[in-house]
Parts: C-alpha cells; structure tokens; sequence
C-alpha cells in the first residue's frame, strides 16, 4: 500500500512539474462584438406590468410559475421596442417568461416584489 501512496505522489509531482515549465500565452484579438438578438432583448417585472424591451414584432408570450403551472399567455401580440403589459402576479415569487416569435424564442426569469 505504501508503495501505491509513494507512486502516486511521485507521478503527481511530475504531473504539477510539467504544469510550471509549460508556458502559457494567450493572443489578444481586438474584434468588434455585435450583440445577438437574444442580448438586445430584456425582460423584467415593475409595479404590476411586464415590460419586454428588444423586439419588434408579433410574439407569443407565456408566463410559468416555479412548479411549471401557466399563469398568463398572450397570443400574437405585437411587441413595440417597449412592450409593457399590465399583470398581475403574487409578489415574492419567481417566474418563468417564454417569448417566441417567429424568428426568436427564448425564456426568462423574472423575481416579483
């Protein structure tokens, strides 16, 4: 046994040797970043309304609570660059957004309070 633990730490220690002498380098790339659609859009609760920032144009729009029960859904609605809606949810919970349209689908969460 006591050889296994000797050969073990001997072979580790080569291991963390041939870490140190390798040398790292990492390029710098300069490149112009173009945020995709699904960074552009924001979606948040405030005062009773859900405002969804980012799209224009019409969307489906389903709202879950944490157990996965639907608690609104809108249909063929058209999104303006700023989209609010009044609702009205159980403060102190979180919720689960799902915004399609028919290009772009992607969900979110949102904290009531």
């Amino acid at each position: 046994m006591k050889k296994f633990y000797f050969l073990l730490l001997l072979l580790s220690t080569l291991q963390i040797a041939q870490l140190q002498a390798a040398s790292f380098t990492f390029p710098i790339v300069e490149d112009v970043v173009v945020l995709q659609k699904d960074e552009q859009v924001k979606v948040f609760y405030n005062k009773s309304s859900l405002y969804i920032t980012g799209l224009n144009e019409k969307a489906t729009i389903e709202i879950y609570n944490m157990l996965g029960k639907r608690v609104a859904d809108f249909s063929n609605v058209q999104l303006t660059n700023n989209f609010n809606k009044r609702l009205s949810l159980p403060m102190n919970n979180i919720f689960i957004v799902s915004v399609q349209t028919e290009n772009f689908k992607k969900t979110f969460k949102i904290v009531t309070k």
